[in-house]
This record gives structure tokens, sequence and C-alpha cells, in this order.
């Protein structure tokens, strides 16, 4: 599995390409899904859970909504969206 790969590693290789490039990111995920429940139903692959939880923060729903009401217009006014050309 490419992703996998690229979360052990930090390289990736661009599509159509033949050279491997060396990158620097970070993954941000988040989830409402017991990942731990999927893993033992076999529906989430154990490798890459704990290559994504490397920081886990478990937030109780009402602190989500919380959170989301809070930051919406903190980041709405901070970054633009780029305006939609009307339909004629």
């Amino acid at each position: 599995m490419k992703l996998l790969r690229f979360l052990q590693e930090q390289r990736i290789e661009r599509v159509g390409g033949r050279q491997e490039i060396q990158v620097d990111t970070r993954i941000i995920a988040a989830t409402n899904v017991d990942l731990k429940k999927a893993i033992a139903d076999a529906r989430f692959r154990e490798d890459l859970f704990y290559r994504l939880a490397v920081v886990v923060i478990t937030l109780p729903p009402c602190a989500i909504a919380t959170l989301t009401s809070d930051c919406s217009p903190r980041i709405s006014s901070a970054v633009p969206l780029p305006k939609m050309a009307k339909k004629a």
C-alpha cells in the first residue's frame, strides 16, 4: 500500500515519474469511528492505525460541536474562500 510506504519512509514517487522524492509532511486525521473496534472487526488496518496514531486526542461529542462553532467563524475570516463564478 503506497500510503503506508509514504508514512513510513516519507518518500513519494510522482505519477509517471521514476525518481523518489523525500518529503517532510504531517498528517492530521479525524474520525468518529472507534478504530480499535474496527481493527478487531477487520474493517481497519492495524499497521495504518499505528502509523497515524502518533498523537491521539479523544474529545467527547459536545466538545467537538463547541470547537466547530467557535472555530468556524475564525477560520472562514482568516482564510477567504475563492469567489465562485455565477452561472449565466
